[in-house]
């Protein structure tokens, strides 16, 4: 089966929609800087962290929602018995399991160590 060009468009721009995530994360891990000290200015979370944070992580089910859209549009148009575009729903899945893998245990240290402020907490 081939894939439309929207379809596979569509894929793309999903996938795409991780990328500042990743971007973010090598930010902080690699400490590469300018950027670093804007997101991070002192030893712990700066202001700037946890609203890009949230921003990054959002993007992970709009992805998972843009590369869809062709399966969507399909549906919708009851256009017969085709097919799903089969890379679009892994990408929508690869980013819908990421955003989980990622989101509890991450919101789980967050609340651990900011809000509740255990001690030794890293």
């Amino acid at each position: 089966m081939t894939t439309t060009p929207r379809a596979r468009l569509m894929g793309v721009l999903g996938a795409a929609c991780a990328l500042p995530f990743v971007l973010l994360n090598l930010t902080v891990v690699f400490r590469i800087e300018p950027l670093f000290s804007a997101i991070r200015p002192g030893v712990h979370a700066g202001p700037l962290e946890y609203p890009l944070l949230i921003l990054a992580l959002l993007l992970l089910p709009v992805g998972a929602a843009v590369a869809l859209a062709p399966v969507w549009h399909r549906a919708w148009r009851r256009e017969g018995v085709r097919r799903a575009p089969v890379a679009n729903v892994v990408i929508a899945l690869l980013l819908v399991v990421s955003l989980a893998a990622i989101a509890v245990p991450l919101g789980s240290d967050i609340v651990r160590c900011d809000v509740l402020k255990v001690q030794n907490c890293d």
